[in-house]
């Protein structure tokens, strides 16, 4: 047999409106007041005979008063305590039975408990536990081989993952970031790549050269970096968010970023850029074959263009490169060969990730986010 205890009619109503004496003593808190006025209170005897005993009250000038604010009540917590659990301290628990405020219920746990035995259950309740019959329970096996609630933690898009992961093996390799507003003037946009806003027919204006677009190329961080007297020799790159005005589809978006590069020194010629190239398609996309083409952009010459084989898709063309143009780089006070190149960084992901269609990169489906994983 164990003893448990129960709270009284006089513990429950206790339980809910407060001890008596601390009621009496939160009365006179806000003032004194006489004794008549104070039996006129709710438990007024029990609440003077334990408040007396507490030294919190005295009466002076046939007037009560507060002697001593009360501290924290064990006593209080004690009723909770029984309510909840049917315990409480020892020297709490005879407290609430002096004052008949708890009683003992004696309850034989160990028949409450045997009607567990015999069947098969998952949860073990207390009255087994504290009797020690649980090791006699049939208790539900647990199936480590069934799937669990499937989690969802915060986590890197896995994108950006991969963004991060190309700019920190540039940085490893001696680069050093460029950076730069996505809104240009036509001037660095268009004029000092020399590349004509409407076709090779147009004339200069400087009006236009002022106008503001949003970048059309990561080059012409390259540019503006090259004005800024840069350390010769010297390496860096950006990776930039661009704007087109072009037809979507699966490896085409009309903002994209795109990692650009150049190299400065002495002796450069367009078998270090293959290298560069081919370094590119190798270490960022992953891809087995790979190919450099001739091509054709204003700025540079010569010029050559990057491939590479998607497993899916066949040819994808990852971007442009070239040897900047003397004409380019004397009025910006460049005296030394310059190797640069733009990559659709987009393209790179979409192999590096095994992904078909680019614009799954950009995706807002939670369920498609979710089943990604971050390498990087």
């Amino acid at each position: 047999m164990i003893a448990m205890y129960k709270l009284t009619d006089e513990g429950k109503k206790y339980l809910e409106q407060g001890l008596p004496e601390k009621r009496l003593a939160d009365a006179l808190a806000k003032g004194p007041i006489s004794m008549a006025e104070a039996q006129k209170m709710e438990d007024f005897s029990v609440a003077m005979q334990w408040a007396k005993r507490n030294g919190w009250i005295e009466i002076r000038d046939g007037r009560l008063r507060l002697a001593m604010k009360p501290g924290k009540l064990e006593l209080q917590d004690a009723l909770a305590s029984v309510a909840k659990t049917g315990e409480a301290g020892a020297f709490n628990l005879q407290m609430l039975l002096s004052r008949n405020l708890a009683e003992e219920e004696r309850e034989d746990l160990v028949k409450k408990a045997r009607q567990y035995l015999g069947r098969e259950i998952a949860n073990i309740p207390p009255e087994l536990i504290k009797t020690g019959l649980w090791r006699e329970a049939k208790l539900k096996k647990y199936n480590v081989a069934v799937a669990g609630k499937k989690i969802y933690p915060g986590k890197k898009h896995h994108y950006a993952a991969f963004l991060d992961h190309v700019k920190q093996k540039l940085a490893f390799l001696g680069f050093e970031e460029m950076r730069g507003p996505i809104v240009e003037t036509e001037f660095w946009n268009m004029d000092a790549l020399f590349m004509p806003q409407h076709g090779w027919e147009y004339q200069y204006d400087v009006q236009r050269a002022h106008r503001h677009i949003l970048r059309t190329q990561g080059t012409v961080l390259s540019a503006k970096t090259l004005a800024s007297r840069p350390r010769i020799p010297g390496k860096y790159f950006s990776v930039a968010r661009c704007f087109r005005h072009d037809v979507i589809d699966a490896t085409h978006l009309a903002d994209f970023f795109q990692v650009e590069g150049i190299i400065l020194d002495e002796g450069l010629n367009l078998r270090h850029l293959i290298g560069m190239l081919r370094m590119f398609g190798k270490e960022f996309a992953n891809a087995e074959q790979i190919k450099v083409t001739p091509s054709y952009f204003p700025f540079t010459e010569p010029s050559a263009s990057l491939y590479a084989k998607h497993p899916d898709m066949g040819w994808i063309e990852l971007g442009g490169a070239g040897m900047f143009r003397q004409e380019m780089l004397e009025p910006l006070g460049i005296n030394v060969p310059v190797v640069a190149w733009g990559l659709g960084i987009d393209r790179i992901g979409m192999f590096n990730m095994g992904i078909k269609d680019i614009r799954d990169l950009f995706s807002t489906d939670l369920n498609y986010l979710r089943s990604m994983e971050v390498t990087y």
